[in-house]
């Protein structure tokens, strides 16, 4: 089966996640159901060999040492995703969620007005906790872009992986990236900062 075939069709239906997995079909997850692609059984080496299709030789060879693999990568003319793939039962399985191309604004998700206040605050410390898929990764990005569009000044994100995609708007935001852009978060947040970075986010999905 095509990776890049079932990434545009996971766009086409509006699906939040794919899995794939041994023993099962390809899976979408639409509208909190899942819903099998096809009929066909993916075999235990079938996961591993759709992946290769969209990752780069280094990046295999991390999920095949490491046993793991969180990064987020982009499919031109289809959209942003977010890939977590792991080892199970001695095979590869991996679950990916389609990221939106814009940004939701804090407006359109109907978050309370105190956060768009806490974006603007000078100083503090914001933890952004809950389960998966509850929506942390979106509040957070849509605050920041909220910043970006009201206040003069640089951002600077610390992600694993980069999902969400800002461009400077009135404030100038750089994205780094674990695992790419830096060895470590820990090392990330205790290296030299750029002159008064404000705010500083920190993420892990």
């Amino acid at each position: 089966m095509n990776m890049q075939r079932v990434l545009h069709l996971m766009a086409e239906k509006g699906a939040s996640d794919l899995y794939l997995s041994a023993n099962a079909p390809v899976m979408l997850k639409i509208n909190g159901q899942l819903l099998p692609v096809t009929d066909h059984v993916l075999a235990p080496q079938d996961p591993r060999a759709m992946l290769a299709e969209i990752l780069t030789p280094l990046q295999l060879e991390e999920l095949d040492q490491e046993g793991e693999l969180n990064m987020g990568f982009g499919i031109q003319k289809v959209g942003s995703f977010r890939l977590s793939a792991f080892k199970q039962r001695a095979s590869v399985a991996a679950v990916i969620r389609c990221i939106p191309v814009r940004i939701p604004s804090i407006d359109t998700l109907h978050l309370p007005t105190v956060l768009s206040n806490l974006a603007l605050e000078k100083r503090g410390l914001i933890l952004m906790v809950g389960a998966t898929g509850t929506g942390k990764s979106t509040t957070m990005a849509s605050m920041l872009e909220w910043r970006n569009q009201h206040l003069s000044g640089h951002i600077l994100t610390i992600e694993e992986p980069i999902e969400f995609l800002f461009s400077n708007k009135r404030s100038i935001v750089n994205q780094r990236e674990v695992g790419r852009d830096t060895q470590s978060l820990h090392i990330a947040l205790k290296s030299p900062a750029p002159p008064s970075p404000r705010p500083t986010t920190a993420a892990k999905p």
